[in-house]
């Protein structure tokens, strides 16, 4: 009875019996709160998390079918709208067009000012294209300096004009690069269908070729035409056996002898590349040496050769014969920035004499970065090689240029040299070049002299060198050996007709 009581008259213990259900109470609220804290973080962070996976998804795909320098479509949307529009047309019977750009001389660009510098030009190109393509239209970026546009339903062929003509006034106006004004200009080749192919492959196949014909000509544009498309397969299949014959041996060198007008002595020879094909034999440079150009092979091709030839002349010298090589150079070799460098690190293992080595390069080389190109002739001079202006007269160049340069020799090119004495004017030139060349203390070589009577007759010009057929067509290194000593038998009587006119 007394608990009973304690109870009924202490309010603390009614405090300390209804504190557990307090507690019990507070405990299954707070609990009920927590849990739907979690629930809703839960969700909430689910949620995010599946939109930041389906923008990353997005972002995937779209770096995947689009190129990143530029933002354009890349090769492999092209192909997928190019296979849509294929379909669409057969339905519509319309007419579809495939357009290839390739920009001339970019890769100089991106040699001479840098990578940078050429992927700030991409992507302003690509701006301009972007102004003069419809919505429907695609323009794409196939990879380095090379677009399409793809124009999915054409009335005519006649709308084809009018996208090359909006092409070209996109390019008409100069590129700001570093506050330098860059001139570019675009190939551009041209396939249809159904006229050309019906499928992706062979479009985009015969748009490169057409492409490469316009370069080859010159043009700015080339639509596609059955007629070339055996030479260009040729052409195709050559290019893609280049890089390995570099490498495999196929690459030849042979020497033609240049002789002293006066004397009739050899005292060096040209080294000239042929390509030992093993399906079409003999290939000569006319044929491959302008797809290394295009290819960027140049390069890789031209250490070939400065390696073969260095190789042969000291194989020379351990024989007794003293003779010097002179080896063409690209324009695009001279502009690549590792080639002084290569340069050295080949001549301090060489360790030739002074003069032993000549590079020729022709007028063009100047034209193009004169600048670059005298910074890198004058540090090659300065290590002992020899400097030869080839073509001498066909170009354009300044005599500034001429002036300014460590060259050594000046080469008449044999298109005025074949004709001196049946052409006043041929013969005057070829007698200015002399008279030029000795009064800026130049040596003077007359390339392409197939008789003897113009070989006398550039003895009596006081010609130094001379180089022709009428000597000997250019050889294989063994056999050159067997030549000088055949022309060591009769070079006593030669020296005694070309005296005699001196």
């Amino acid at each position: 009875g007394s608990l009973v009581t304690a109870q009924r008259t202490n309010p603390a213990l009614w405090i300390l019996d209804f504190i557990p259900f307090a507690f019990l109470f507070l405990g299954k609220y707070v609990n009920t709160q927590l849990t739907d804290s979690v629930s809703s973080l839960f969700h909430k962070h689910t949620a995010d998390m599946q939109r930041k996976t389906e923008a990353l998804e997005s972002q995937a795909m779209h770096d995947a079918t689009h190129d990143p320098l530029t933002g354009l479509p890349n090769r492999l949307l092209l192909r997928d709208r190019l296979e849509q529009a294929l379909l669409g047309m057969r339905r519509k019977n319309r007419l579809l067009a495939l357009l290839v750009l390739d920009l001339d001389r970019f890769k100089e660009i991106n040699d001479t000012l840098g990578h940078h510098s050429g992927d700030r030009l991409l992507k302003q190109i690509a701006v301009r294209l972007r102004e003069v393509v419809y919505p429907t239209d695609t323009l794409a970026r196939l990879g380095g300096d090379e677009f399409a546009i793809l124009l999915p339903s054409l009335d005519n062929e006649n709308e084809i004009q009018d996208a090359v003509r909006k092409i070209q006034r996109s390019f008409s106006t100069s590129f700001v690069i570093d506050k330098m004004s860059l001139d570019v200009q675009a190939s551009i080749g041209i396939s249809l269908s159904p006229k050309h192919g019906h499928d992706v492959d062979t479009l985009l196949q015969r748009a490169d070729v057409a492409m490469y014909v316009a370069k080859e000509k010159k043009r700015h544009f080339y639509i596609y035409d059955p007629c070339i498309d055996k030479h260009s397969s040729w052409r195709l299949s050559l290019l893609a056996q280049l890089r390995q014959a570099i490498t495999s041996g196929d690459m030849q060198l042979h020497y033609q002898p240049k002789v002293a007008a006066d004397t009739g002595q050899v005292h060096g020879v040209e080294a000239l590349v042929r390509w030992n094909h093993q399906k079409f034999g003999m290939i000569s440079p006319d044929e491959f040496i302008h797809l290394a150009e295009q290819s960027g092979l140049i390069i890789e091709l031209t250490r070939w050769v400065m390696r073969t030839a260095v190789d042969q002349i000291m194989s020379w010298h351990a024989q007794g014969q003293n003779l010097g090589v002179a080896v063409n150079l690209s324009p695009s070799t001279l502009l690549d920035p590792e080639f002084p460098d290569f340069m050295a690190g080949q001549l301090a293992s060489w360790k030739l004499p002074p003069g032993t080595l000549t590079l020729e390069i022709t007028e063009s080389t100047l034209v193009k970065d004169p600048d670059l190109a005298l910074k890198v002739l004058n540090n090659l001079a300065c290590r002992g090689i020899s400097i030869s202006i080839d073509d001498f007269g066909t170009g354009y160049s300044s005599l500034a240029y001429l002036k300014k340069m460590s060259a050594s020799e000046l080469k008449i090119d044999k298109a005025f040299v074949t004709e001196m004495l049946t052409s006043e004017s041929d013969g005057a030139i070829v007698q200015a070049t002399i008279d030029l060349a000795h009064n800026l203390g130049l040596k003077v070589v007359a390339e392409g002299v197939e008789n003897v009577e113009t070989a006398r007759a550039l003895a009596q010009l006081r010609c130094d060198s001379l180089q022709g057929y009428h000597f000997c067509h250019p050889l294989p290194a063994d056999e050159v050996n067997a030549w000088l000593v055949s022309h060591n038998v009769h070079s006593i009587l030669e020296r005694q007709r070309l005296k005699s006119v001196r």
